[in-house]
């Protein structure tokens, strides 16, 4: 049993408390408390809900809210001169005069890049462990060509830009603002494309089945195994499935892919910058101790 809290927008109308509180009540759910509050619409009001249930029973809590919505929205309404929501607004998307403008694609991008989350984060790895540079989000582990040669920021704080839309790559940024590009994770979670709160239940279900979550286990597609087992019987789980399905289709950047070398942690077949140029089997091999350096001229091709 969990705390869980709800929060509605709805008109200022009368009976509107009665009817969702009613709800609630005939299918026999126990509200902690409910509460009203004001909103920047005079016409509007906020209402808080607070209850103490477990995930089957909040779904089901969700699934009625998510009816009577809908219900709302298919019944006239005097205010709109006898017209559903619904029917409103689609006679207004239908006057040309009235449709909302559409932002240009850079804008687009501008105003999504707004919710970008910023995170410091620790750099795990280096030679003392045997492993390539790496940094741990989510339960996946995120490298690229030049943070796997640059073993200098082991132990050093780096900061990450995280899509939460998509956080199959995130673009990282050492102490001093400089970029070192995009870093992918891991496995399955840097070749599907998925949301923050898409990896968070993947990662909850995989603990919950009693499975070691890691890059080489396949958490997404386990996640949408059980989705779309579950959305015969639950309708959120099915919205669950197409917001998945949505998330899939996202074209990633072309400039997040990396080799797939440097998806495994050593690979003796790859010069180290860190190592001293004046041992015995590297007396003829001219490596560059600069990473950027380095990385431009045995993987920027």
């Amino acid at each position: 049993m969990k705390d869980r809290w709800i929060a509605l927008y709805v008109e200022n109308q009368v009976g509107v408390l009665a009817k969702i509180s009613g709800l609630f009540a005939g299918k026999s759910y126990n509200l902690k408390s409910l509460t009203v509050g004001t909103t920047e619409e005079e016409d509007t009001s906020r209402i808080t809900i607070s209850t103490m249930c477990d995930d089957i029973t909040f779904e089901q809590i969700m699934e009625l809210i998510e009816i009577l919505i809908a219900k709302y929205n298919n019944t006239p309404h005097s205010s709109l001169k006898n017209e559903t929501p619904l029917e409103c607004l689609s006679r207004k998307m239908l006057n040309p005069f009235s449709r909302p403008t559409v932002a240009s694609e850079e804008l687009q991008k501008e105003i999504h890049h707004l919710t970008y989350i910023s995170k410091k984060i620790t750099v795990r790895g280096g030679i003392s462990s045997g492993k390539r540079p790496y940094i741990q989000f989510q339960g996946a582990r995120y490298r690229n060509n030049l943070l796997a040669v640059s073993n200098e920021y082991v132990g050093k704080d780096i900061t990450i830009l995280i899509d939460p839309d998509d956080i199959s790559s995130v673009e990282a940024y050492n102490s001093n603002g400089f970029p070192l590009g995009t870093l992918t994770a891991n496995g399955e979670y840097g070749r599907i494309p998925h949301s923050l709160k898409t990896r968070k239940n993947a990662v909850r279900l995989t603990r919950q089945n009693g499975t070691q979550n890691s890059e080489y286990s396949a958490a997404l597609t386990a996640y949408e195994d059980h989705l779309k087992k579950e959305s015969r019987k639950s309708r959120r789980a099915a919205t669950k499935a197409d917001i998945l399905k949505k998330e899939k289709e996202i074209q990633k950047n072309p400039s997040s892919e990396q080799d797939e070398s440097i998806q495994t942690d050593i690979h003796n077949d790859v010069p180290n910058p860190s190592r001293n140029i004046s041992d015995s089997n590297n007396k003829d091999r001219d490596y560059p101790t600069d990473p950027i350096e380095f990385y431009l001229k045995y993987f920027k091709k």
